[in-house]
């Protein structure tokens, strides 16, 4: 893997991100609407993305798929979003793709999600063990609707240090959501407000030195690993 030298002088590898893109997208899709960070992150990052299982309603993919809208709620199905439902499915498919992703680019260190995939990987966060991920950074994520799938943000997995980017002007995921979803999170937690809609903010500025500070903040890596031969 790349290598890195550290403030100390030390060389540190790279670290490695898998990248969980949102309802509607793809991972080449994503990989396009990060480029920005790819460029402004390389010599600290790695990015690797991973395409969800379930097709979305209209176009692209979708982490989980939704049975259920809130009472009252007008939209036809090819515009009801993944955070209005009341009732998730198709998790299982999910975890079996991430952990096969996870397996097949080791050693992962963090995770990356956009909206929907932010909520997944934060699921997805709750049932490793601890340990297993040094690092979350979710942009525009939201506190599932989903009672059981809500409950299940308890896990082990969320004790690791978490960045989370949302946007002051996000007309599809309320700020209170983003930071429902933040509050699951145990571990060091650093939260950034962008004035943006619902996007992946370009990593300039404000939000590059938010990355940077996280980036900087983050522990040691262990000298063993628990998963996908990480240190």
């Amino acid at each position: 893997m790349p290598q890195l030298a550290s403030p100390g002088g030390l060389v540190e590898a790279k670290l490695r991100v898998l990248c969980l893109h949102g309802y509607a997208q793809t991972a080449d899709i994503f990989r396009t609407r990060t480029g920005s960070g790819r460029k402004s992150l390389k010599s600290r990052l790695e990015f690797v993305y991973v395409d969800a299982p379930h097709d979305a309603k209209t176009t692209g993919k979708s982490w989980f798929d939704w049975e259920e809208l809130p009472a009252g709620n007008q939209l036809g199905s090819d515009q009801a979003r993944p955070s209005s439902a009341v009732r998730y499915s198709g998790w299982g498919a999910s975890r079996r793709t991430l952990d096969e992703a996870l397996a097949a680019h080791a050693p992962v260190h963090g995770i990356l999600g956009f909206s929907q995939g932010a909520t997944a990987a934060a699921i997805y966060c709750a049932g490793l063990p601890e340990g297993a991920l040094r690092f979350a950074v979710l942009v525009s994520g939201f506190l599932p609707r989903d009672p059981a799938v809500a409950a299940s943000l308890a896990g082990p997995g969320l004790a690791l240090p978490s960045l989370h980017l949302m946007g002051e002007a996000d007309e599809i995921i309320p700020l209170d959501r983003s930071e429902a979803l933040a509050q699951t999170f145990s571990g060091p937690r650093m939260a950034h407000r962008h004035p943006g809609r619902h996007l992946v903010p370009t990593c300039s500025g404000a939000v590059k030195e938010a990355w940077l500070a996280f980036l900087d903040g983050l522990p040691a890596a262990p000298e063993t690993s628990v998963l996908n031969g990480r240190p």
